[in-house]
């Protein structure tokens, strides 16, 4: 991830869809970020934990994102502080937009003729920058003869184009050929519902509102490189690396009982 998304992840907090099981160990990985535009910035690492669905993040300077119960909940140790975001995921981010334009368009109708207007427009502003806002972008997906090499994982670079553009590279491992590589695919799976940053929590990149799934599925492995394109020129890299299956869950899931809620 580039400078400053340890502070989008403080700032994007949505929900999760979470299918609860029973179970005793994790998958761990790093995703290091490399800023290819300023190969002197050092690279930035965060840390992952999953779990049946559920995803733990841990950032450099030490703060703690929990994606799990449909919720997203920020642990600041510093701080002794939690901050719980609730309902928040693509679906019911778009259920509560249409019921907000519904509910401006049941007031404008009651209002007089001369403040109608106002509220009418209002609403239809709302839906203006719903229909912007998730609006389908079509992604091709096209698999090279190239092939790199991450932490010691061969895998195949997939492009990926939006309207004829270069937008991605992705390296893909057969999900059986990595430790526990089908839960990190099953927790990207569930990333993939946030409305706006789902794609940047699971790939690293920001990559629409969760309409680039079903080209991600498709691949039939777990992408642990994506290289990310601007104009024609690879601006930066997202490696999946130190990958252990078979990790204590411990109390890592769960929210520290002595921290104060915000």
């Amino acid at each position: 991830m580039r400078p400053g998304l340890c502070g989008i992840i403080m700032n994007i907090f949505s929900s999760l869809m979470l299918v609860p099981f029973a179970a005793t160990a994790g998958t761990s990985f790093d995703m290091t970020a490399r800023d290819l535009t300023y190969p002197t910035v050092p690279p930035s690492v965060t840390h992952y934990f999953v779990q049946n669905g559920q995803t733990r993040i841990e950032t450099a300077d030490g703060v703690v994102a929990l994606f799990k119960d449909q919720s997203i909940i920020s642990v600041d140790p510093e701080n002794r502080t939690v901050r719980i975001n609730k309902g928040a995921t693509r679906d019911r981010t778009l259920a509560l937009m249409v019921a907000q334009v519904d509910a401006l368009r049941r007031k404008a109708a009651k209002l007089p003729a001369g403040q109608r207007a106002a509220m009418e427009e209002r609403a239809a502003s709302m839906e203006t920058l719903r229909l912007e806002t998730y609006k389908t972008i079509p992604r091709e997906y096209a698999p090279t003869h190239r092939r790199e090499e991450v932490d010691g994982h061969e895998c195949r670079i997939w492009t990926e184009t939006e309207l004829g553009a270069m937008r991605l590279e992705l390296c893909v491992v057969p999900v059986g050929e990595i430790p526990g590589g089908d839960e990190i695919l099953a927790a990207m799976k569930t990333l993939s519902e946030y409305p706006a940053f789902g794609s940047v929590v699971a790939l690293g990149v920001q990559f629409g509102y969760g309409e680039w799934w079903p080209g991600i599925a498709s691949l039939e492995g777990l992408p642990i490189l994506v290289r990310e394109f601007e104009h024609g020129h690879a601006a930066s890299e997202f490696t999946i690396t130190k990958l252990h299956s078979g990790v204590p869950v411990d109390t890592r899931f769960d929210i520290p009982k002595d921290y104060q809620q915000q």
